[in-house]
């Protein structure tokens, strides 16, 4: 499999749309913190919003996964 379908395969997953926006919020949540200005309430909630999705989709594609590999 070439580079871009498996590109073109983690988008159709939405594995890096997922990835990004979590790293995403989770670089500005450190930010806040280490400089130590106030964290949104909104922002703090979408933050663990956003990592217990993604996490939870790792889980279930490597259940996936490990089904196939299985048969």
């Amino acid at each position: 499999m070439s580079n871009t379908a498996k590109l073109l395969d983690l988008l159709e997953r939405s594995v890096l749309v997922q990835a990004l926006s979590t790293l995403a919020c989770v670089g500005v949540l450190l930010f806040l913190v280490a400089t130590g200005k106030p964290v949104p309430d909104t922002l703090s909630q979408i933050t663990w919003a956003l990592l217990g999705v993604y996490l939870g989709s790792k889980i279930e594609n490597a259940k996936l996964s490990h089904r196939e590999m299985k048969g």
